[in-house]
């Protein structure tokens, strides 16, 4: 079969309110495609449209094959050794930042409003990387390689 065109395509139109906008904004009907306003609406519960249902229902499992879109799951990159290091200096970088600014405020609480306004980082993370110290640091670092290490032997015993 070949790839959906305009007329295949579910009609937004017959739905109403958030839930058209939603379905416009994962079509990519909208300023960009975004897939949260519908995940938001799915997250509430029942009632879920039909539409909105026959539209999942064939981003899943298309009549089309390859040929056209479809909803797959994406899996995030493996972890990495690296990748934890990255995280822990980007966290001790924002907590530098954040002390230097508790110099200057005296307040932890609007510290970390301004920092979760400024890099639109949640305020839990930000609450994270305050907690962050050297202590702290040097645990996560050990935990980050032991664990490499446990599992590196781990494999080569399955293996030998």
């Amino acid at each position: 079969m070949d790839a959906p065109n305009d007329e295949e395509n579910i009609q937004v139109e017959t739905l109403e309110g958030e839930w058209a906008n939603a379905l416009a904004a994962l079509h990519g009907l909208s300023v960009a495609p975004d897939v949260k306003p519908l995940a938001a609406l799915l997250k509430r519960g029942p009632p879920v449209p039909e539409e909105v249902a026959e539209v999942l229902g064939r981003l899943l499992d298309p009549p089309w094959g390859d040929r056209g879109p479809r909803l797959v799951l994406k899996d995030p990159d493996r972890w990495s050794h690296g990748r934890a290091m990255r995280e822990i200096r980007v966290k001790r970088e924002l907590r530098s930042r954040m002390l230097a600014d508790y110099q200057r405020v005296r307040s932890k609480k609007r510290v970390i409003e301004s920092y979760a306004g400024q890099t639109g980082c949640s305020e839990a993370y930000l609450h994270e990387c305050w907690a962050l110290d050297n202590a702290t640091t040097v645990r996560l670092v050990e935990a980050i390689f032991t664990q490499g290490v446990r599992s590196r032997a781990t494999r080569k015993a399955s293996l030998g």
